[in-house]
């Protein structure tokens, strides 16, 4: 049975519904700075380096060390 790949929030593939996305890497690359920026992309409803929302997406940033 196949089963159908749900709407991207967020295309090519990047967050789908009940999708998580955890971001990470070595310290002092520009991590937050590069969410920040996505994320308020994301809240407007516009694109960012090609990423594209399928609307304006409400957004939740945690940050744990």
């Amino acid at each position: 049975m196949e089963v159908p790949l749900p709407p991207d929030l967020v295309a090519p593939r990047v967050l789908t519904p009940a999708g998580m996305l955890v971001f990470g890497g070595a310290p002092k690359v520009g991590k937050s700075d590069f969410l920040l920026s996505w994320l308020t992309h994301m809240a407007a409803g516009v694109s960012f380096l090609g990423l594209e929302p399928a609307r304006p997406l409400r957004v939740f940033y945690l940050q744990a060390e």
